[in-house]
């Protein structure tokens, strides 16, 4: 069942390419939505739209602290969405 589920990634997350690895991840697993840097320096925002499954196989990949990642803290929650997504991307 498709769905879609805004995260919140906390911790060493800007400025080292987590959002190329978002975008990466997320096409291997056909997820659709985007990703942001927040305003908050250790903050990016991310909406994720697939099957459930794959969105929390991809999730807990991300939390994996590849390279200079270093993701503390992660909030997840589930949202109803009537936009449609036919990609996924980084927001500006």
């Amino acid at each position: 069942m498709q769905k879609t589920f805004l995260v919140n990634f906390f911790g060493c997350v800007q400025g080292i390419g987590f959002r190329s690895l978002v975008v990466s991840e997320a096409n291997k697993r056909k997820i659709f939505g985007w990703v942001k840097n927040s305003l908050k320096r250790d903050l990016v925002e991310a909406c994720f739209f697939g099957e459930e499954k794959k969105v929390f196989e991809l999730i807990e990949n991300l939390k994996k602290n590849q390279g200079m990642v270093r993701v503390d803290r992660t909030i997840v929650e589930e949202i109803n969405n009537s936009v449609g997504f036919v990609d996924f991307r980084v927001k500006y």
